[in-house]
């Protein structure tokens, strides 16, 4: 079986997001944006709040879709087919991945259009500016999900005492990135170049004051202050995607 065929095999098994839960997250989506004139701060508010349940549930989703083809045993059917333990993950990954990609990008520009119509030039932020934000929640949230799996796989690789097992594995991985590794990330990624995120005030009226035409564009955010956290985060969930392969095989054959 090739890896082509292993993702539309999850891609079949995972159906029920495009299917059911996509539509309906679309029609609520065009209901905010029908009727954000009437209820602004509720429908702004909601459009913000899908934003975290999405990032939350779909890592979860690919967590529990590994456990739970191990509690039902499907997974020793993936062990019996001719292909690798990081081509079963990375499948699985993927198709999440698509599922977080489609379902945050309109949620971000749903957010985006409401503040646009409501408050028109007053947004300064352009939906370029949207996208660039979307991106560095997307190299936060996908990641998640190798981190997330890994005390999962961990537990299942022992037969007593899973649960606490899967709880100490997560507050070491915790304790451990942000304690030790973060910090080393700041100093070996420090020479990453610096990205500049602006807003325009051209022709903008601050307080009740005309913006002079030399003050063009503020500064509002340096990827000095985030980009060499970013670069540990991924390659820190390199090296846990590459233990999940690792453990998964491990626990496979116990």
């Amino acid at each position: 079986m090739k890896f082509k065929s292993l993702f539309l095999k999850e891609l079949k098994q995972e159906k029920a997001w495009f299917m059911y839960i996509f539509p309906g997250f679309v029609i609520l989506e065009l209901l905010f944006l029908s009727l954000y004139k009437h209820y602004l701060w509720q429908c702004f508010a909601l459009s913000m709040i899908f934003i975290v349940v999405i990032f939350f549930a779909v890592i979860f989703s690919a967590s529990h879709s590994l456990v739970n083809e191990w509690k039902l045993h499907t997974s020793q059917f993936l062990f019996s087919l001719p292909v690798r333990g990081w081509h079963i993950l990375l499948a699985k990954f993927a198709v999440h991945s698509i599922v977080f990609i489609v379902f945050s990008f309109i949620a971000f520009f749903t957010v985006y259009l409401i503040a646009k119509g409501q408050w028109g030039e007053s947004v300064w932020i352009k939906s370029t500016g949207v996208v660039k934000i979307w991106l560095i929640y997307l190299f936060v949230g996908i990641p998640s999900m190798f981190i997330e799996v890994f005390p999962r796989i961990t537990s299942n690789c022992f037969m007593r005492f899973r649960k606490l097992i899967a709880s100490f594995v997560a507050i070491v991985l915790f304790i451990g990135f942000f304690n030790y590794l973060l910090p080393l990330g700041w100093k070996i990624f420090s020479f990453l170049p610096e990205a500049t995120f602006t807003t325009s005030m051209s022709g903008q009226v601050f307080q009740g004051v005309p913006m002079p035409p030399d003050l063009l564009t503020i500064k509002t955010a340096t990827s000095e202050n985030f980009l060499p956290g970013l670069a540990t985060w991924f390659l820190f969930a390199v090296l846990i995607f590459i233990g999940d392969c690792l453990l998964l095989e491990k626990g496979e054959e116990g």
